[in-house]
């Protein structure tokens, strides 16, 4: 999976936006000098936004409101790593969809329940293709023809969380 990540992250050009990625590929966008990378990455329960380099503090940003930090359709590619945004799905799909105008890569473990994040992606619009692995699958979510607005985003705002609330009932239950 990584020697797939690594290849794809060689033929970036443009704006790149990292949520949670491994330092393997990060270095990779390192060694890259046709993208400008902005990295989030989940320390002491906050992002931070910092550009190029990991070792930089950043700004800590709230990852409900990515829209307010960066522009609508200003970033052309965003890697995700799953575990990380789990907990704010509902908030980071409807800003994915307004900020990218190319494509999204996710690699998530295979115990992730990946035909709802897909469903979540197609209420706008953007197809994907699923690439599967031993361990782990990489989606790819091509947002070039995706479409958002505010009224969508209550209306799907509203089942999202509603779906939360079910799964932190059952969980409850069962445990």
């Amino acid at each position: 999976m990584f020697k797939y990540l690594l290849d794809i992250i060689k033929k970036m050009k443009g704006n790149v936006l990292t949520i949670g990625i491994d330092d393997k590929l990060l270095n990779c966008f390192n060694n890259n000098s046709c993208v400008n990378v902005y990295t989030l990455d989940r320390a002491k329960g906050i992002f931070g936004k910092s550009k190029k380099r990991r070792d930089n503090k950043g700004k800590t940003i709230n990852i409900k409101k990515l829209k307010k930090y960066f522009h609508k359709k200003s970033l052309d590619y965003i890697v995700i790593d799953y575990s990380e945004i789990k907990d704010y799905i509902k908030y980071v799909i409807r800003d994915i969809v307004s900020l990218n105008n190319n494509k999204v890569y996710i690699y998530c473990d295979k115990e992730v329940d990946i035909e709802l994040l897909v469903k979540r992606f197609k209420r706008y619009k953007a197809s994907s293709i699923i690439k599967e692995f031993k361990d782990n699958y990489v989606i790819e979510i091509d947002n070039g023809n995706s479409r958002t607005n505010w009224f969508k985003n209550k209306i799907y705002y509203i089942p999202d969380t509603g779906y939360n609330i079910i799964e932190f009932i059952s969980n409850v239950l069962i445990s």
